[in-house]
C-alpha cells in the first residue's frame, strides 16, 4: 500500500475534533450521546485536554470512570451528579466517560466462562438510554475501534441513539494491517437524532441569537434538523412526505450555503453528499448525480479520500439507476480501489455490490453472482445485518434470471427475515418484491400478489415512488397474466403515472407498451 494512498492523519483528527466540539457546544444542557474513538491513549488525552480547555468557558469538564466490576455507564454518571452540588442545581456541563478499553483488556483475558465485563458493559449499554434521560449533559463516551464495533452490533438500541461517532487516527502512519481493519467514517451526523424537530429549531434560534447568522455551528444545526426530516420519511413517520422532503432539502441547502461561505470544505463534502442521497430515495436522479459530482469535485480538491471514494459510490449507484451501466461500472470500480487502499471494508463490500448490479443488468451473471459473493463475506464478516440482507437480494434476483428459482426464494426469504429483525422497511419491501418475482416465475401467481401488495403498501408508508411503480408493474404484469384485465389496467396506469413523474421514460414506455398489449387483447 503506497503511503499517498493512506489518509491525511493531521487532517482526519483536526476534521473530527472540530465536529465533535460543535456537538458538545450544540448539545449544552440537554441529554446527547457522542462517542469517540481513539486507539492511541497518548492521542486521547490530547485530544480531551484540549477540548475541555476550549469548553471551560461555557460548562465545566468532568471524567467518569467506568467501574471495572460493574460498568454500567448511568450508574458511573448517577453517582458523579449526586455528589456534586454544581450539578445538583442544574450547571452547564460535559461528561468525559473512560474506561471501556480495559474492559476489553479483561475481556481479551478472560478464560473463565460465562458473561465477561466487556458483555456486561454492553448489556447495559442496550437498556440504558430511557436511564440516561435525567442527565441533559452531552456524554462523550471514548471507546476503541474494537469496542466501537461490538456496540455497533451488540447494543443496537443504544447505538441507534446516539448523536455522532468521531473517529481519530494515531499520528503514526499504521501498519498495512491495522489499515485493513479501520472503519469507515460515517457521513451523516446524526441517523436517529435524540434532539426533536423544536428542540433543534430552538437551538438555532438562540444560536443566531448569540453568535449571529454566520455561525459555523448553525451548519451543523441544519444539517441535523435535515437528517431529521430524512428520517421521519424513511421511518414512514412522515405526515406528509412532499413537505417534509421540501424541508430537509432547504435545510440541507441552509448548510450548504453556509459551509460554502465560511470555506468548510470536509463538511460540505458531506452536507453535499447527504442531499445527493436524498433526493436518490425519491428517485429524483438526475439531482442527485449533480451533488455528487460536486461533492467529489470538493473531496478530490482537499484530498479527502474517503468522501471521494463515496461519492464515486453513490454516482455508481445513481447512474445505473437510469441504466447508464458502463458509467456506473466506472465509478465502482474508481470507489472499490479508494476504498481497499483505505482498509474500508464496509466501503469495499458496497462497491462490489455495485459492480455485481451493474454487470447483472449488462447480463453478465456469473460476474454478477462472484461480485456479490465476496461482498457478503464480508458484510457477514463484519456483522452488517442489513448489508448482509440487501446483498442476498442481490444474489437471489440474480438467481432468479438464471431460473434457479428455489435458490432465489431461499436467499429472499433470508433477507426478508433479516430486515424484519432490525426493522428495516425499505429493506423488508425489497426482498417481498424480489420474492414476489421468483414465486411469479415459478407460476406461483397468487403468493406473488400477495407479496406485491404488501410490498406497496410499505413502499407507500416510506415514500418511495420508484418502489411503488415496481409494485405496481409487477402487480399489472401478474394480473395480466391471470387474464383480469381492469384490475392489470389500473395497476399499469398507475405505475405509468409515477414513472413518468419521476422521469423514468424508459420504464414509461415499457407500461405503455403492456397497456398496448392488454387494449388488443380486450379489442378496446
Amino acid at each position: 500500500m503506497a503511503l499517498r494512498d493512506l489518509p491525511d492523519p493531521q487532517v482526519q483528527n483536526q476534521d473530527a475534533y472540530d465536529d465533535l466540539v460543535v456537538a458538545i457546544e450544540a448539545s449544552e444542557g440537554v441529554l446527547s450521546l457522542l462517542i469517540a474513538v481513539c486507539d492511541d491513549s497518548d492521542l486521547r488525552e490530547e485530544i480531551i485536554e484540549r477540548y475541555e480547555a476550549e469548553l471551560e468557558a461555557k460548562m465545566r469538564c468532568y471524567h467518569v470512570q467506568l467501574d471495572r466490576e460493574e460498568p454500567s455507564l448511568r450508574r458511573a454518571i448517577e453517582q458523579t451528579v449526586r455528589s456534586d452540588n454544581y450539578l445538583q442545581q442544574d450547571g452547564r456541563a460535559v461528561f468525559t466517560v473512560l474506561g471501556a478499553d480495559a474492559l476489553l483488556r479483561i475481556h481479551l483475558r478472560t478464560d473463565e466462562p460465562g458473561q465477561t465485563q466487556l458483555e456486561k458493559f454492553l448489556g447495559y449499554l442496550q437498556w440504558t438510554r430511557e436511564g440516561l434521560r435525567e442527565f441533559r449533559y452531552p456524554i462523550v463516551l471514548w471507546v476503541t475501534y474494537t469496542v466501537l464495533t461490538q456496540i455497533s452490533t451488540k447494543s443496537p438500541d443504544f447505538w441507534s441513539w446516539r448523536k455522532g461517532v468521531f473517529r481519530f487516527i494515531s499520528h503514526t502512519i499504521p501498519s498495512t494491517r491495522e489499515m485493513m481493519t479501520l472503519p469507515a467514517r460515517d457521513l451523516s451526523l446524526e441517523e436517529d437524532p435524540p434532539l426533536s424537530i423544536e428542540d433543534l429549531q430552538n437551538l438555532i434560534a438562540s444560536t443566531q441569537n448569540v453568535q449571529g447568522i454566520n455561525a459555523a455551528l448553525l451548519a451543523s444545526l441544519y444539517e441535523q434538523l435535515a437528517q431529521l426530516y430524512k428520517s421521519r420519511i424513511q421511518r414512514g413517520e412522515a405526515s406528509n412526505i412532499e413537505q417534509d422532503f421540501e424541508k430537509a432539502v432547504n435545510y440541507f441547502k441552509e448548510a450548504i450555503a453556509l459551509e460554502t461561505e465560511l470555506g468548510l470544505k470536509s463538511a460540505l463534502v458531506n452536507t453535499l453528499t447527504n442531499l445527493g442521497l436524498l433526493y436518490q430515495s425519491q428517485s429524483k436522479f438526475q439531482e442527485a448525480i449533480r451533488y455528487h459530482k460536486n461533492s467529489l469535485a470538493i473531496a478530490q480538491q482537499i484530498n479527502d479520500r474517503p468522501g471521494e471514494a463515496n461519492s464515486l459510490g453513490n454516482l455508481g449507484n445513481a447512474y445505473h439507476f437510469l441504466g447508464k451501466y458502463q458509467q456506473a461500472i466506472k465509478s465502482h470500480q474508481q470507489s472499490l480501489e479508494i476504498k481497499r487502499n483505505l482498509g474500508d471494508r464496509l466501503g469495499e463490500a458496497n462497491s462490489l455490490i455495485g459492480l455485481g448490479t451493474a454487470y447483472n443488468s449488462l447480463g453478465q451473471h456469473q460476474l454478477a453472482i462472484e461480485f456479490y459473493q465476496q461482498a457478503l463475506e464480508i458484510k457477514r464478516d463484519i456483522a452488517d445485518s442489513q448489508g448482509e440482507a440487501s446483498t442476498l437480494n442481490n444474489l437471489g434476483n440474480v438467481y432468479c434470471f438464471l431460473g434457479q428459482y428455489s435458490q432465489a426464494i431461499e436467499s429472499h426469504q433470508q433477507s426478508l427475515t433479516i430486515s424484519r429483525q432490525i426493522g428495516n422497511r425499505q429493506g423488508e419491501s425489497n426482498s417481498l418484491i424480489n420474492l414476489g418475482n421468483a414465486y411469479y416465475f415459478m407460476k406461483h401467481y397468487l403468493p406473488a400478489i400477495e407479496c406485491y401488495q404488501q410490498a406497496l403498501e410499505i413502499k407507500r408508508t416510506i415514500g418511495d415512488r420508484r418502489g411503488q411503480a415496481d409494485a405496481l408493474s409487477n402487480l399489472g404484469a401478474t394480473w395480466s397474466t391471470l387474464k383480469q384485465i381492469s384490475e392489470a389496467v389500473t395497476a399499469y396506469r398507475h405505475a405509468r403515472s409515477l414513472y413518468e413523474a419521476i422521469g423514468l421514460e424508459s420504464e414509461v414506455e415499457k407500461v405503455d407498451q403492456a397497456l398496448q398489449k392488454l387494449a388488443a387483447k380486450s379489442g378496446g
